[in-house]
């Protein structure tokens, strides 16, 4: 198994498909709340 791209990445990939396999809007909500989500899944509380 691979190991998982990191949220720069994972930003970096979605940024340079806006428009082409994510729509616009959708994409600057994500990125809104993107860290976050990201963080909030980096800590044990939430990986239970």
């Amino acid at each position: 198994m691979e190991p998982a791209l990191s949220l720069e990445e994972t930003l970096g990939i979605m940024e340079r498909e806006v428009g082409q396999h994510f729509d616009p809007a959708i994409h600057a909500a994500f990125r809104r709340v993107a860290p976050v989500l990201y963080e909030q899944g980096q800590t044990k509380d939430h990986a239970q």
